[in-house]
């Protein structure tokens, strides 16, 4: 059984409709940690997918709020620093959202609070732009000093 036949029954909803990295995205997406882990089982390099604009497996967790999912994916060893077509990391993606507990867990992972986006913005300057200043603040204050 291949890693493409995994999810067929899952939910219904998976079935051939959409190719291995399809399927592994969209439980990413979903939180379904059960076939994430299935899938990436069978192929190891899934957790370096990307979607149509460049984010990572590892952004659309964060971006979805699904720890656990995350915390799955960092050690799988998703690139804790790695930048969508918008030059975001998955902590741009956490500041955008407004997800603090995600923010420290990106950093305790050791996510670069020094990365800028396109746009010459940290996670740190997004979040206070998303006014977002508690996550801002806590990511700031990461720095143990």
């Amino acid at each position: 059984m291949g890693a493409g036949d995994i999810l067929k029954g899952v939910g219904g909803f998976f079935g051939n409709v959409f190719s291995t990295r399809g399927q592994f995205l969209t439980a990413v997406q979903r939180g379904e940690l059960a076939p994430v882990q299935k899938l990436l089982e069978a192929d190891a390099k899934l957790v370096e997918a990307t979607d149509a604009v460049g984010r990572t497996c590892l952004h659309l967790a964060v971006l979805q709020g699904h720890k656990e999912i995350v915390e799955y994916l960092l050690n799988k060893g998703a690139a804790v620093n790695a930048k969508d077509t918008n030059g975001r990391t998955a902590l741009h993606a956490a500041a955008m959202k407004g997800n603090k507990e995600m923010a420290l867990l990106l950093v305790a992972k050791g996510a670069d609070k020094t990365l800028q986006d396109n746009d010459k913005y940290t996670a740190s300057q997004v979040a206070y732009v998303q006014k977002h200043e508690d996550i801002a603040d806590a990511i700031d204050g990461s720095y143990g000093g």
